[in-house]
């Protein structure tokens, strides 16, 4: 979602809403929790099921470089640019 801002709360009827400029959708995300998504996809790995994970080594270097980068932006009171 390019220059938008995801707004999530769980405790919320509307859990997952979308703000773009001065509108806002909200998005629905289902019953499950992502922890559920997550356990899903490992068991389907483990039990043959699918033969590819989801998320990789580089996927997990980039998760980890986002979450730095959120790190110093709350440390500094700032926006800091995700760099590529």
């Amino acid at each position: 979602c390019e220059q938008a801002t995801l707004d999530f709360d769980i405790s919320r009827t509307d859990q997952l809403i979308v703000h773009r400029g001065d509108a806002s959708e909200p998005i629905e995300v289902g019953s499950l929790s992502g922890y559920d998504g997550e356990i899903r996809a490992m068991l389907d790995a483990i039990s043959g099921k699918t033969g590819v994970l989801r998320a990789g080594m580089d996927d997990a270097a980039h998760t980890a470089h986002l979450l730095d980068t959120e790190r110093r932006s709350m440390q500094q009171g700032q926006t800091v640019a995700v760099s590529t």
